[in-house]
């Protein structure tokens, strides 16, 4: 009996028919058939923007590589020059990696396809409290002014323009800037205690008092606003003024300083413990503030919402050269070196 064929040669040789026969049947109906229509998917650059936005808050929150996503987001950015969210995203992400200078293109294009809101507010608001190139962050700020209708958003940029027309010792220009901003909201304290500032740089003790109470005025209105800054002023004016015991009082009193370990209020009590000749107990203070602000926050805690890692670490940096100096002024040497 003849031995079985091997089947392998077998099922080759089918497998080689069978791709043949579809090679010609796709070959005759290409011939037959109409034009083959390619369809391309075009990715949609808000949605795309917003999920890596999405990944940049999370890269944030877990202390991840941001540099990760910025070849993604400069792509996004340089291919959709007319998305707004596309622009935003590349500038938010520059200053996340404290490329400020960056990011000042991508905010210039943001403005050019939007008016002013909420995110590039506080976008520029970063700006400002970061930049060294002023000249171009007045210009940046006047273009967003420009172009957008009266709005709390618009308060917020006016109070950038007047912080940075203050560095640029154009005090008269910021005092303008800080009116405009308290105009389009006047509930922005910080406005009214930087006029309160301005006016006592100019060694006007009155007009400095009255913008506080204007301030204070519209803040006791809600109780939602802190009159914090507004207290710690007067407390200035009153020193100013020599009223050293007065200012102490209000500081003590309506401030509670053991409640409020901040820059600002440590500020204002060394200047009264400087007149008090007690040099020791700012300095102590100073190492309070320190403390809080390198306190890891507990698990019920948030961070505050304008929270900038960058201005803490200016604040722990200016705590510990206050702490510095005022031991050095109370005479203790090597309590100094420890802040240096």
């Amino acid at each position: 009996m003849p031995s079985p064929r091997p089947l392998v040669p077998i099922l080759c040789a089918v497998g080689v028919i069978a791709v043949l026969g579809a090679v010609v049947a796709l070959v005759y109906a290409g011939r037959h058939a109409p034009p083959l229509v390619v369809v391309t998917v075009v990715q949609d650059p808000v949605a795309t923007a917003r999920k890596l936005s999405e990944r940049m808050q999370n890269a944030i929150t877990s202390h991840g590589d941001l540099t990760l996503i910025l070849p993604d987001a400069k792509t996004l950015a340089d291919k959709n020059p007319k998305c707004f969210e596309a622009q935003l995203l590349l500038g938010q992400l520059y200053i996340a990696l404290n490329r400020y200078d960056l990011a000042y293109g991508p905010a210039r294009q943001a403005l050019n396809l939007r008016p002013l809101g909420s995110e590039l507010a506080k976008l520029l608001g970063t700006l400002a409290a970061n930049t060294e190139r002023l000249d171009e962050a007045e210009q940046l700020y006047r273009q967003a002014l420009d172009k957008s209708p009266r709005s709390r958003e618009r308060g917020m940029v006016y109070a950038m323009l007047g912080s940075v027309l203050r560095q640029k010792n154009k005090l008269d220009e910021a005092d303008g800037a800080y009116a405009s901003a308290i105009g389009d909201d006047a509930f922005l304290i910080p406005a009214h205690t930087a006029r309160a500032e301005l006016a006592l740089l100019r060694h006007d003790t009155q007009a400095a008092l009255d913008r506080i109470e204007e301030g204070t005025t519209w803040a006791a209105s809600d109780p939602q606003v802190d009159q914090t800054p507004l207290l710690v002023m007067k407390a200035r004016v009153l020193l100013a003024l020599g009223k050293t015991d007065d200012a102490y009082r209000l500081l003590m009193t309506e401030v509670a300083p053991e409640k409020r370990l901040t820059l600002l209020t440590a500020d204002a009590l060394a200047q009264v413990w400087e007149k008090q000749g007690k040099p020791a107990k700012a300095a102590v203070y100073y190492e309070g503030v320190l403390a809080e602000l390198q306190r890891p926050l507990g698990p019920d805690e948030r961070p505050p919402e304008k929270t900038d890692a960058n201005a803490k670490q200016a604040q722990i940096k200016e705590a510990r050269a206050q702490a510095a100096r005022w031991w050095r002024l109370a005479g203790n040497e090597e309590a100094a070196k420890k802040y240096e």
